[in-house]
Parts: C-alpha cells; structure tokens; sequence
C-alpha cells in the first residue's frame, strides 16, 4: 500500500500541472509509470531502448522543426526523455483513459513533469483539446509493452466521470474520432478495426497490462469509434469540431417518404441484418465456415478484414467484448441489409445540455448541420446506437444529452 509521503509527492506533481481533482484512481494510474514492460519476449530490441533519450537530445527535438504530428495538436510539451527512437512502421492505434479529468495540455505537461515512466503521443482534454506530448516519429511509454507501443500512436483520453463508467464528453469523443482517423489517412492504415487480439489495428491497453484501461465507457464505444472514423477515411474530410464555414447551415427537409428511395443502408454497428442460410466464420481469414444463420443478427462493428464482417445476435450486443457471433462476407451483410427493418415507435425528447449539434446521420463523422439548445423539444422516429433521427428531416442528435418527455 502507498505510504502518504509518496502519495503527497504524486499529488504534487499533479498539482504542478494546475491539475488539483486527483482521485486515488488517477494516482494508481500512473503510479508505476507504463516505460516498463511487462510482457516483452522480443529480443528485437536492445537494453539501450529502453533507457530513453538524454536530456540533451530531448532539448535538440524540442529545438528543431522535425516533430512529427497531427495538425489537429494545438499544444505542444515534449517528454523527450521519455521515449523511444521508433523502429516499427507504424500500423495500430491504442486508446487510454487518464482516469480523471484533465485538459489536454494539463495531461502533456503532467507527463513532463512527473519522475513515473509514463508518456503518450498525444493527450485528449475534456474539452476536446489535443496536446502533442512525444512526436509520432518517436515510440511513447505508454501501454506497457514495447512491441505495442513501437507500432502504434497512443492516445490519452481524459474521463468526464469516475469509475465504475469512466464516460468520456462528446468533445472528448469527437476530437478522438478526428485523430484517430487523421492517423489513419497519413500512415495508410485501411480500416480501423478491433477484435481482441493484437492482429487489429484498434489495440487498448489493457491488453498489455492488468489495467482496466481505457475504461468501460470506450471499451463499449469501440465498435462505433472504429465505424465512425471509417467513414471519415473513406469519404471525408477531417471533422475539426467545428460546423461548416463557421456556421450553422440549417438542413432541407425531406419528406419521410422518400426515404425508400435510397441505397441500401451503410454497414455500420447495429445495422439490423435479415440472414437466411448464410455462412458464418469463426475469424476474418478462417478458410472453411463454422455453419450458416438464419434470422436476425446486427452487425458488431462497421470495421472490415479480408471482406469480412463482424456480427451479433442482439442490439445490445453491437460493440460489447465477447459477443461477436462471428464474421459473414461483407457481400453477404449488404445482401441481408435492409431487409425486414422496422422504425421505431415515435416519441418526444427534451435536450438537457446547453447546445447538441444536429448532424447528417448517426455519429461524429458526420458532418454538422445545425445546433439545438437546452428545453427544445423534439419528435424521434429512429435510433441507432445511442443516436435518434429527428421527424422533421433535420438529421441526428446524440440522445445521452436528451429525456424523454
């Protein structure tokens, strides 16, 4: 157990971070720094890596225009001696929870002032801030494995609440879709994806270490983090926070009629699937299939490998570890689609926060077309995963922000 001198000394490097809400959470976080690894078995890297970089190189990085990062940083406090000269190609992301909350910058600076071993790529406030805290181009301490850490970007988040939940804001969610995703457009990472081994490109860092990071709140958003930012890759520009031009577009809207119309409905998470005799798999590369299904399933996650999908066999299933039925092929779930959906039974929601914006379609890579504010009231016509459509034709609004009336 920590006697009170060292846990007054980790308080007080908070505290000279101008963060003062430390919670025991956050102390046993951090306490033994992530620099150590605990599951490293590869003899790849010398006893020279991980000693770090010396005082003085880390004030030449500082010093010189060749730090790697995201145009979406908008602070930058390098811990340069805290890291790793990267020799992987980079090729994963790993998400992390700071167990409390912080600004991006006030995260940043804790790990450059702290004695633990502890770094990170970048930090993510609870305002949606992101901080450059070591360069892409150098390997973090951050997941406590060098293996991981090596082929990865990590990202700290900072929580809205404490435990059990630690949920993140939608600020905080937003920005993290945003980064993600810029990562992946720049190191050619096709398709964000997730499936509890370290062959996904989608890591967390509990599977590194006995942690419970990053948190039950992401670990449940992961399917829809991993659709989210696949949109963005796919067809979009990188969404900044902020709405269209600096403004608020107001939306056309469009007779609920002419909806059929459209194509055939996105593989994101959730799409209800009508399937009838189809083959299932145990894993995206299985070569034989492990029977057929038939009935009702959803797809897990929007995220493809090798043409394949993953689904589950109930709603609120999408996204949750451990309840993946299996893979079908990507042909297989746009056949099944679609078919036999239902709209939900109607019903009027209160917004209950100060401004929720109003987007295209279900999730933060969408863009935004307008804003509602606090005691609007409206009519939804359709949820998908946490996010309900609005009669009028205006769009989706996130309904943790809403009551029903």
């Amino acid at each position: 157990m920590m006697n009170d001198e060292k846990k007054a000394a980790l308080i007080a490097e908070f505290n000279a971070a101008g963060i003062y809400d430390v919670t025991d959470e956050m102390i046993a976080e951090f306490e033994n720094g992530r620099g150590d690894d605990e599951d490293d078995q590869n003899p790849e890297l010398d006893a020279a890596e991980s000693s770090g970089l010396s005082v003085r190189s880390a004030k030449k990085v500082n010093a010189s225009g060749s730090v790697v990062e995201s145009k979406l940083s908008t602070y930058r406090n390098l811990a340069m001696n805290k890291c790793n000269a990267r020799t992987e190609k980079i090729s994963k992301i790993i998400i992390h929870h700071v167990s409390g909350r912080m600004t991006g910058k006030q995260c940043a600076d804790y790990f450059c002032i702290t004695k633990r071993t502890v770094s990170s790529n970048y930090c993510i406030g609870y305002e949606g801030d992101v901080a450059t805290n070591i360069p892409e181009n150098y390997r973090a301490w951050t997941s406590s494995s060098r293996w991981a850490d090596q082929r990865a970007i990590t990202i700290e988040v900072s929580n809205n609440s404490g435990a059990p939940n630690w949920t993140i804001s939608e600020a905080s969610m937003q920005a993290l879709i945003n980064l993600c995703a810029d990562i992946c457009k720049r190191y050619d990472i096709k398709s964000l994806w997730y499936d509890g081994t370290t062959n996904g490109t989608l890591l967390r860092h509990c599977q590194f270490a006995n942690t419970d990071c990053p948190g039950a709140y992401i670990k449940q958003k992961t399917g829809y983090i991993c659709d989210a930012v696949n949109r963005l890759t796919t067809g979009g520009a990188v969404d900044t926070g902020a709405t269209d031009n600096g403004t608020n577009k107001q939306p056309q809207t469009q007779p609920e009629n002419q909806s059929n119309n459209q194509t055939s409905p996105a593989l994101t998470a959730g799409t209800a699937l009508q399937l009838k005799s189809v083959r299932l798999y145990k894993s995206s590369t299985a070569t034989s299939s492990s029977g057929t299904k038939t009935g009702t399933f959803y797809v897990w996650s929007g995220a493809t490998a090798k043409n394949r999908i993953r689904i589950t066999n109930a709603k609120n299933r999408v996204g949750v570890d451990g309840q993946v039925t299996g893979w079908i092929s990507v042909s297989d779930a746009k056949a099944a689609a679609g078919a036999g959906q239902s709209v939900d039974p109607a019903y009027v929601v209160v917004i209950n926060c100060t401004v929720l914006n109003v987007r295209k379609g279900p999730g933060t890579g969408y863009a935004i077309v307008t804003q509602v504010r606090k005691g609007d009231a409206f009519t939804i016509v359709e949820t998908q995963h946490g996010w309900g459509r609005l009669k009028s034709g205006a769009g989706w609004i996130y309904l943790t922000y809403t009551r029903r009336k």
